[in-house]
């Protein structure tokens, strides 16, 4: 269950500037008055919970304690870091424009996401784009070109800036 919007503002306070959640009350030999609540999960998230409450990511956690509703979407960390969780560096998302502010794989071959080789063509390299749902390859001869192509699809498509950081 969902901790209500009442509750939540009656246990933890939210810094925007810091992008702090502190408690303000007691539970436990954890949970002190203005300590920060929450620890960081195996991906980098800071998850928060409180008694009979699912776990919570501080950032929706920040959404609700700063609107008075749960985000309707997914909630995108702006500048990529997980954990920073300032109020400037959240937003409410599609699960579709989160995927355009996405970090490069680890096991991408090429250090550019979205282009491709395949030594069964002709053209060899190609570019693909996956976007509102719809997915676009084209093929060229060389890698600079398949590069060019999927750069400007993501200016087209308005990825985010930061999609495909290191």
């Amino acid at each position: 269950m969902k901790i209500p919007y009442e509750e939540a503002v009656r246990i933890f306070q939210y810094d925007e500037h810091s992008g702090a959640v502190t408690r303000k009350i007691t539970v436990g030999s954890n949970g002190v008055v203005g300590t920060e609540a929450g620890t960081l999960d195996q991906h980098g998230y800071v998850m928060v919970r409180f008694e009979r409450y699912q776990s919570t990511s501080a950032h929706r956690l920040a959404f609700l304690l700063m609107t008075g509703d749960w985000p309707r979407g997914e909630v995108d960390h702006l500048n990529g870091c997980r954990n920073d969780n300032r109020w400037c560096n959240l937003e409410d998302v599609s699960v579709s424009r989160q995927k355009k502010n996405t970090k490069i794989r680890v096991d991408n071959p090429f250090g550019i996401v979205g282009v491709q080789y395949d030594v069964r063509y002709r053209l060899p390299w190609y570019a693909v784009i996956h976007s509102e749902g719809n997915r676009y390859i084209e093929r060229f001869d060389n890698f600079f070109d398949a590069c060019c192509a999927r750069r400007s699809a993501e200016l087209r498509h308005k990825f985010h800036p930061n999609h495909g950081r290191k």
